[in-house]
């Protein structure tokens, strides 16, 4: 009985060491706020690929959203990591409404000549290709969207210099290796 006692006390101390998950994010809308776990898996996503030494790294929570920004030190690369909220009855049900050719085309508008090149699936996660430019530098950039609930959404973009090729690659097949590009 104490072996069983002591277990249900140490239980939550485990749990708080383990990685987030999925499970970890906030699963309705009580709050357009993000929880704690939605912040914590946002932090906590691709954690093991950007190390300080390599990355610098700033978020914003803020209501329906956590975004996580990473910048390269060296190279001129950036990732943002999103979590996203969807609070109204349709909850993702409507993603097509928000990520379409259109969208992504305009949501890329500050880049120079940007073009969607490629857009490919793979059970909920989606990747758009895009290339760009700006101040005189062409960018390949990555947009994966992955739908983790009805009230969560996952939204990766990553930049890289065209020059910069094995670096994509190599963050691409850290972050999402089921889709690391369209083929």
């Amino acid at each position: 009985m104490k072996k069983i006692l002591s277990l249900f006390c140490l239980l939550p101390l485990l749990l708080g060491c383990a990685p987030a998950s999925a499970s970890a994010i906030g699963t309705n809308c009580d709050s357009l706020q993000p929880t704690n776990g939605d912040v914590q898996y946002a932090l906590d996503f691709g954690n093991a690929l950007f190390t300080e030494a390599v990355w610098e790294r700033s978020y914003t929570v803020r209501e329906l959203d956590v975004i996580v920004n990473r910048v390269h030190r060296s190279a001129l690369a950036l990732v943002d990591i999103s979590l996203l909220l969807f609070c109204n009855d349709n909850g993702t049900d409507d993603i097509e409404l928000f990520y379409n050719n259109q969208t992504v085309q305009e949501g890329f508008s500050n880049y120079e000549n940007a073009v969607i090149v490629n857009s490919c699936q793979k059970d909920n996660l989606l990747l758009y290709e895009v290339t760009g430019s700006a101040d005189g530098v062409d960018y390949s950039i990555h947009q994966w969207i992955r739908t983790l609930s009805k009230t969560r959404l996952l939204n990766v973009v990553a930049v890289f210099p065209k020059t910069e090729a094995a670096l994509n690659e190599k963050y691409s097949q850290g972050l999402f290796p089921e889709l690391p590009a369209c083929k």
